[in-house]
């Protein structure tokens, strides 16, 4: 037996509790100081200890924190990488607008008015009809995006049945979620969500109530921090299917704030906050490095004793813009892959058929993370950021002359930064279910 390739040791909370983090299945060990030394002597000479401490080995074993001598790690990833990219799932996002009701400082979007064109929708269904066939999907996730979604619910109201309706002809599995900022979902929207079966929705506050409503001011209320927590309960009251992912887009001010969670809990009661899911996440102004793992323990530590889990999903994740059956639509009739690139340089189109064509293929489908090439294949921090964002990594490719760098630029101190988030998070959640 030997030590598995992809383990991590971090400070936890001031060089008093560390924790060896195992990067293949993001499962982590606590330990004080003291015993530390002792637990990596383990670890790193298994077999000196087989006979002295084997139920600790068998338990290193089982969560693979130790690992048979022809055990492949690289395999292993590569497998998760594979099954991930080409899973047999179309993802297609569609974006009715460009427009929005607000205008916050940390958005990267240049919000426009639009024109519609109902044949830009059609062109849009024909082609994920199309595919979906074409390509034996299994099951179809539509989401919907913007700017923001509802100020064009009609064009919602148009689509999703259809998709609906075919989806369920050709027996694929249908599921639907919405990207938006909530000030507009009201009762009737909110109805005509569920008709369309949108069940998943990402909606996002910017601090507590005083900090939020600088941001976010609204022609439909003196607190749009008000509006929006109450469209929240209505819509869980209203939709038994429903579930909210809260994201709070914070600052290093945000953190310090003593009234956040207090606010949220004014509006949200009790009994609807178990179906949400709380995820924090700094705007993308912040270094994430710079922010006090203090100070979000203890948000984590608040947020969870008023009953709301944390969300661990997006610490550690590969970006869904890397799936072989993904792609994003604009009204306009514009194809992507990300948000990202303004709405002027988008690189695809829908033709009269419903084929795309692009006038500059993306180049990282056609790349392997794992070749020679890529800094990837030989990194010990690859479980922990996958090579970054790929719209990112696709710019520095070309800059590079072809080679594959590194996603993080070598900044492996947020990586560290990022494995204490995550543990703090699981840490809080099991408390919330004991």
């Amino acid at each position: 037996m030997r030590a598995n390739k992809y383990l991590y040791i971090v400070s936890l909370d001031d060089d008093v509790h560390f924790v060896i983090f195992n990067g293949l299945n993001k499962e982590f060990l606590i330990l004080e100081e003291k015993a530390l030394t002792s637990m990596m002597e383990l670890i790193n000479n298994p077999d000196t200890y087989a006979s002295t401490h084997p139920k600790i080995l068998q338990s290193l074993a089982a969560s693979k924190f130790i690992v048979e001598e022809g055990f492949d790690e690289r395999a292993i990833l590569k497998e998760e990488r594979d099954s991930f990219v080409h899973a047999l799932e179309f993802k297609t996002t569609i974006l009715p607008t460009f427009e929005c009701n607000y205008n916050c400082w940390y958005c990267v979007q240049e919000h426009e008015p639009v024109v519609l064109d109902y044949t830009r929708f059609d062109l849009i269904m024909k082609h994920i009809k199309k595919y979906l066939l074409e390509n034996t999907i299994h099951e179809y996730v539509l989401s919907w995006f913007g700017g923001e979604p509802l100020t064009q619910p009609k064009v919602i109201e148009y689509i999703a049945p259809k998709l609906i309706s075919f989806c369920e002809e050709h027996k694929i599995d249908f599921s639907s979620g919405i990207t938006t900022n909530g000030a507009l979902l009201n009762i009737d929207n909110i109805k005509l969500l569920q008709k369309c079966k949108v069940d998943y929705y990402q909606i996002a506050i910017d601090g507590d109530e005083k900090t939020h409503n600088k941001n976010k001011q609204d022609s439909l209320s003196d607190s749009s921090f008000r509006l929006i927590l109450n469209n929240i309960v209505n819509l869980l009251r209203i939709n038994s299917d429903a579930k909210v992912t809260l994201r709070i887009n914070y600052t290093l001010a945000t953190l310090k704030s003593d009234t956040l969670v207090t606010d949220i809990t004014r509006y949200i009661p009790k009994e609807y906050r178990n179906r949400i899911l709380v995820d924090l996440q700094k705007v993308w102004q912040v270094k994430e490095q710079n922010v006090s793992i203090l100070l979000l323990r203890k948000l984590q530590e608040k947020l969870v004793e008023c009953g709301f889990e944390l969300s661990i999903q997006h610490v550690f994740s590969m970006c869904y813009v890397e799936k072989e059956h993904y792609n994003m639509f604009y009204y306009t009739g514009g194809v992507e892959k990300c948000d990202k690139r303004p709405i002027g340089k988008l690189r695809g189109h829908l033709d009269a058929n419903g084929d795309i064509i692009w006038s500059e293929k993306p180049i990282f489908e056609d790349y392997d993370l794992f070749d020679d090439k890529c800094i990837c294949n030989s990194c010990r921090y690859y479980p922990l950021c996958y090579c970054g964002c790929p719209i990112l990594r696709e710019e520095r490719i070309i800059e590079n002359h072809g080679k594959i760098p590194c996603g993080h630029q070598g900044q492996y101190d947020l990586l560290e930064h990022r494995i204490k988030d995550y543990c703090w998070r699981v840490i809080n959640n099991k408390k919330l279910k004991r």
